[in-house]
C-alpha cells in the first residue's frame, strides 16, 4: 500500500546549510544561528540568546538575578498598524493616513479594521503633489534595524532591551531559472561580474522598525563606546586625602616630565602648587600598576596596538607609560581617579606632544644630519615610534573623555600630528619582509608598526563617522599590510604558534578593492576559504566597513543631486556649478560592496565560537555600521543631512535621527 505524506511540505530551504523548512518564519529563526546575532539579552548578565523562549528559560537560573523580579514577557509581534487595503493585499503599510501604498494607487485609505479593535488610526500625513513621483518600497532597509538589539550595543553598556522583538528577516536566496550561474570571488551567484545577489532585495520597507530603541540610543549617544569610560564628572578643585606613598623611578619621572612641560604654560605659583599636589596624588606606584592593568583589561581588547607580553612598567618609555596610565584611569571604579585623570589629561597631553621627537625642530635637525641630502623619509627609532603610540592614545582618551575644546583639538590638530609623523616615517608602505620571518623580535617590531597604521586609519574614519571630520589619510596611501591574527599578537613567542605565518600578503587597499570585485588574491593565504579568499578577520572587517562608509559619504556629498532631496528642493533646477549626478553604477558598486561585506561577515562569524567572539572587543559590532550605511544610501534625506553637517560637529550621528523619521524610501 502506498504511503501518503500527511506532514507539511518543506518548501523553503536555508541558503547556507540547505536545511528545509515548511514555514518561512521557521527558516528565518533558523538563519539567526548562521548570522551569529543574538537579539534577546538577559537584563541581569551578559548572556544573549537567539530565541526569546530560550531567554525566558534562562531567567530562573540566572546567577546574576539574585532575588530580582523576572521581567514580564513582551506581547508577541508588533502593534497592528496596517490599513484595510494593505491588509487585504498583504502589503507592507507605513501606518500613515493615507499610507504610501494608497497614495500611490490613488485609493481611499481606511482603518476600519483597527477601529473595530479599538486601535485609533494614525494622524493624516500631507498628500503628495500630483506631479510627485513616489519612491520605491523595494530594498533591504527593513533589515537595517533588525540587528539593533542588545548585541548592537553590548560594548556600550546601555540598559538592555531584553524583550525587543527582533525581525532579522533573511530571505531565501532563490535564483530564477533565467539567471546565469556565475560565481564571484566570494562564492556568490550573480548574473555578471559586477552585479550581486541580495537576500533582502525584494522585501518592502517597514519604516516603523526605525523607531527601534537601541539604534536611537546609538545615534543619540555615540561617545559611550566602552564600559564606564570617563563617566564621572570633572571636579577641578576637589580635596585630596592625605595618602603618602614612596615614589618609584617611573612615578617620579612622569611627575618631573609633566611639571617641566608646564613651564611653557606660565602658571602662577598657586596653580603650580595645585598641579604638583594632583600629580603626586595621581602618579603613585600603586595607582600606576592599577591603571596600567585597567588599560590592558578595558582598552587593549579594542585597540591592540601594543605587544602586551613585551610591555613592562619598568622599561616602557615615560611618555607612553603616562598615556597608558591616563587612559587606564578612565576605567577606574573610584570617581576620584576618574575626576583627577580628567583634570590632568590636558597637562599629560601637553607633555606628550612637547617631546622632541614630535617637534618640527627635531625634523630640521635630522635633515641637517642626514647623510643623504634629500632622503625620501626619515629613519624611525623604536623610541620615536613608542612616542608616536603615546600621541595616538592621548588623542583617543581626549576625544572620548575630554572636554569639548579638547575633543576638537584632539581630532583636528593633535591627530594631524599623528598622521604627519606616520607619513614622515614611511608607515604607509610598511610590510613584513624576509628578515622579519627569521628574527622574532624584528617581526614583533614590524607588526607593531603595521597595527599602528591600520589603527590610525580606522580612527581617521571614525572621526568622519562621529564628528564629520574629513579623512586625512587617502585611499592611495593604504599600501600597508593587514595586521596578523590576534592569537599571534597576544603570544609571547608568535613563531612558536601553530598557525604562525610571517605575513598576510594583502594590503588594506587591496582588501577594500576586493569588496568591489576589482581584485583577487595573487597568493591565497593559508586560512583562505572560498567565501573568504583573503582570510579576513573581524578587525579587518571593522576597518573595511568604515572605509565603505567613507566611500558612501564621499559619493553622497560630492554628488548630492543624484539622491532625492527634501520636498523643498524638489522641482528646482540644478545650478550651473552643481556637481554632476552620481552615476547609477557608483551606487550599484557601493551596494555590491555592502552585500559582499555582509556575506563575508556571516562566514567569519560562523567560524568563531561565542567565547572567542566576546573577547574580540568592539570589532564585533562591525555589522551595525553596515546598518548605518544602508540607512544612508537608501534614504532620500541623506544628502540634505550630510551636506548640512559642519566639520567637527558634536552630533554627527544624532543628526541621522532625521533619517529615521523620513519614510521616503530608498534612492
Amino acid at each position: 500500500m502506498a504511503k501518503f505524506e500527511t506532514g507539511p511540505t518543506k518548501a523553503v530551504q536555508c541558503s547556507v546549510c540547505n536545511k528545509k523548512f515548511s514555514r518561512t518564519d521557521h527558516l528565518k529563526r533558523h538563519q539567526l544561528r548562521h548570522s551569529g546575532v543574538k537579539p534577546y539579552a538577559c537584563i541581569f548578565c551578559k548572556d544573549a540568546f537567539t530565541r526569546s523562549d530560550n531567554l525566558r528559560d534562562h531567567y530562573p537560573s540566572c546567577s546574576q538575578r539574585k532575588n530580582r523580579q523576572i521581567p514580564e514577557a513582551a506581547r508577541g509581534g508588533r502593534r497592528s498598524h496596517a490599513c484595510d487595503s494593505c491588509t487585504s493585499m498583504k502589503l507592507g503599510c507605513d501606518g500613515n493616513n493615507p499610507c504610501k501604498t494608497c497614495r500611490h494607487k490613488k485609493i481611499e485609505c481606511k482603518f476600519s479594521r483597527l477601529q473595530s479593535k479599538g486601535i485609533l488610526n494614525r494622524q493624516e500625513t500631507p498628500k503628495l503633489d500630483s506631479d510627485s513621483t513616489p519612491t520605491s518600497d523595494r530594498g533591504s532597509i527593513n533589515f537595517l534595524l533588525n540587528s539593533g538589539t542588545a548585541s548592537f550595543i553590548d560594548c556600550f553598556r546601555f540598559p538592555s532591551s531584553h524583550e525587543n522583538k527582533n525581525l532579522f528577516n533573511f530571505r531565501n536566496n532563490q535564483k530564477s531559472p533565467e539567471s546565469s550561474d556565475v560565481v564571484d570571488m566570494f562564492g556568490n551567484n550573480s548574473d555578471n561580474g559586477s552585479a550581486f545577489s541580495d537576500f533582502f532585495e525584494d522585501e518592502s520597507i517597514d519604516w516603523s522598525l526605525f523607531e527601534e530603541e537601541n539604534l536611537l540610543k546609538f545615534l543619540s549617544t555615540p561617545v559611550a563606546e566602552i564600559h564606564n569610560f570617563g563617566s564621572a564628572p570633572v571636579m577641578t578643585n576637589m580635596p585630596l586625602p592625605v595618602e603618602w606613598e614612596p615614589a618609584s623611578v617611573q612615578s617620579a619621572a612622569i611627575i618631573q616630565g609633566v611639571m617641566e612641560s608646564t613651564q611653557a604654560l606660565h602658571f602662577n605659583i598657586q596653580e603650580q602648587t595645585q598641579i604638583s599636589q594632583n600629580l603626586n596624588f595621581f602618579f603613585t606606584p600603586s595607582k600606576i600598576d592599577k591603571f596600567v592593568a585597567h588599560y590592558f583589561e578595558f582598552w587593549h581588547p579594542h585597540c591592540p596596538i601594543l605587544h602586551q607580553p613585551s610591555i613592562s612598567i619598568h622599561t616602557t618609555p615615560i611618555p607612553l607609560l603616562a598615556a597608558m596610565i591616563i587612559m587606564g584611569s578612565m576605567f577606574s571604579s573610584d570617581d576620584r581617579d576618574v575626576n583627577l585623570g580628567k583634570v590632568l589629561l590636558d597637562l599629560v597631553e601637553h607633555y606628550v606632544y612637547s617631546i622632541d621627537d614630535l617637534t618640527e625642530e627635531s625634523e630640521v635637525r635630522q635633515m641637517f644630519r642626514a647623510s643623504n641630502p634629500a632622503p625620501e623619509m626619515l629613519p624611525m627609532s623604536m623610541l620615536a615610534f613608542q612616542h608616536l603610540q603615546a600621541t595616538y592614545i592621548i588623542v583617543c582618551v581626549q576625544f572620548w573623555a575630554g572636554s569639548l575644546v579638547a575633543r576638537r583639538r584632539a581630532a583636528d590638530a593633535r591627530f594631524a600630528v599623528v598622521v604627519k609623523m606616520a607619513r614622515r616615517f614611511g608607515l604607509a608602505k610598511v610590510r613584513h619582509e624576509l628578515d622579519d620571518s627569521i628574527d622574532e623580535h624584528s617581526w614583533v617590531l614590524k607588526e607593531g608598526r603595521i597595527r599602528f597604521i591600520n589603527t590610525i586609519t580606522l580612527l581617521d574614519c571614525a572621526f568622519l563617522f562621529f564628528a564629520n571630520f574629513p579623512m586625512r589619510i587617502s585611499f592611495s596611501e593604504m599600501n600597508f599590510e593587514l595586521p596578523c591574527e590576534e592569537q599571534l599578537w597576544a603570544s609571547s613567542h608568535p613563531f612558536a604558534e601553530k598557525n604562525f605565518t610571517a605575513n598576510r600578503n594583502v594590503t588594506l587597499f587591496e582588501a577594500f578593492q576586493s569588496l568591489f570585485g576589482q581584485i583577487k588574491p595573487e597568493h591565497a593565504p593559508v586560512q583562505a576559504t572560498k567565501g573568504n579568499p583573503f582570510a579576513l578577520n573581524p578587525m579587518d572587517m571593522f576597518t573595511l566597513i568604515h572605509l565603505i562608509y567613507v566611500n558612501a559619504h564621499t559619493q553622497i556629498t560630492q554628488y548630492p543631486s543624484s539622491f532625492p532631496r527634501s520636498p523643498s528642493d524638489s522641482g528646482t533646477s540644478t545650478p550651473a556649478n552643481h556637481p554632476e549626478p552620481l552615476p547609477d553604477s557608483n551606487i550599484t558598486m557601493i551596494k555590491g560592496a555592502l552585500s559582499r561585506w555582509r556575506s563575508l561577515w556571516i562566514n567569519i562569524r560562523a567560524c568563531i565560537t561565542s567565547n572567542s567572539w566576546d573577547k574580540i572587543g568592539f570589532f564585533r559590532n562591525g555589522f551595525n555600521y553596515w546598518l548605518v550605511i544602508q540607512l544612508l544610501i537608501n534614504n532620500k534625506g541623506s544628502a540634505d543631512i550630510l551636506m548640512g553637517m559642519e566639520v567637527g560637529c558634536e552630533d554627527a550621528l544624532k543628526q541621522l535621527r532625521g533619517l529615521l523619521r523620513d519614510g521616503g524610501g530608498e534612492t
